[in-house]
């Protein structure tokens, strides 16, 4: 009997052994953390810090704002709550910035962890995607703008034409074309050409930071926007704000007819998704604008 017992207490301890490096592999190489209902963190693995460059101390007792990136959008956030508040669990793809002011990115699951029926808090696992993201960041951005490149504007329109004839939504294009350009070039040199055409982009990235919002170098001085505000007059605003945003950037244009500085004609289209024919006809609909725009004297927006 005692010699059973012995066994018993062996076949224990090893499997306890065996149970503690699993949770040490676990730790170390899963990202993984628990939060408690208003998201602190009361968990971190040692992945999660050595991806963060926080130790345990620095985030335990903190909520994950601590590497909140500035790059994601409140909606995403908010529609992570309001899942996780309902009971569901939530997946998406996460850009955080790290201690040092580095970014990484990570496919994260987060499920609500229940007790009684009841959600207690939360729990996060999350797989490193930095090295993909970056790639698919080189394939879909134009290297001198930093904006999305034609390629992606191809395959992003059609996916907002879908959701907005889905969801019953105004989808808003806008194609602008900064005016005199050439001109520019032949004055100032095509080095100032293309410092300009990144201020112009700045002012596109800073404006379009909501979910909804993607700016694109469409090609050489040609640039565009899908977006979706809730009616056209919002939709007009917006449009005249990057045109005044682009102008009062104040670039010197001495040989532009209708300014000192640069400038940019819009063309502008707004319609509910149901009234979309196709991503080529909303293209058509807005170079179509653009060119009435600049018919009617530049530096100006016309909405078809």
């Amino acid at each position: 009997m005692a010699q059973n017992l012995n066994k018993t207490l062996m076949s224990r301890n090893e499997a306890e052994s065996k149970l503690q490096d699993y949770v040490k592999i676990v730790d170390e190489n899963i990202i993984i953390s628990s939060t408690d209902l208003k998201g602190i963190i009361t968990y971190a693995s040692k992945a999660f810090c050595e991806i963060s460059g926080y130790s345990q101390e620095e985030l335990l007792g903190n909520s994950h704002n601590i590497v909140r990136h500035k790059d994601m959008s409140k909606e995403i956030y908010m529609q992570m709550w309001s899942k996780l508040k309902k009971g569901l669990s939530w997946r998406g793809e996460i850009k955080n910035k790290k201690k040092n002011g580095d970014f990484y990115w990570v496919d994260a699951i987060i499920h609500p962890n229940f007790s009684d029926a009841e959600i207690i808090g939360y729990t996060a696992i999350r797989h490193d995607i930095t090295d993909k993201k970056k790639v698919e960041y080189l394939s879909i951005t134009d290297e001198l703008t930093q904006l999305y490149n034609r390629r992606y504007f191809n395959s992003k329109v059609e996916e907002e034409i879908s959701r907005a004839k889905r969801e019953n939504y105004y989808i808003s294009f806008m194609m602008l074309d900064l005016d005199y350009f050439k001109k520019y070039n032949d004055t100032y040199g095509h080095q100032a050409g293309d410092l300009a055409l990144q201020q112009v982009s700045k002012v596109l990235k800073e404006n379009t930071k909501r979910a909804s919002d993607f700016a694109f170098r469409l090609g050489g001085e040609e640039f565009g926007i899908i977006f979706s505000l809730e009616d056209k007059d919002k939709s007009i605003d917006f449009a005249n704000l990057i045109k005044n945003e682009i102008e009062n950037l104040k670039i010197e244009h001495e040989t532009s007819p209708v300014s000192s500085y640069i400038t940019a004609s819009i063309g502008l289209i707004v319609k509910k998704g149901a009234f979309v024919l196709g991503s080529h006809n909303l293209y058509k609909e807005a170079d179509e604008a653009l060119y009435e725009a600049k018919a009617s004297g530049r530096n100006q927006i016309f909405i078809n």
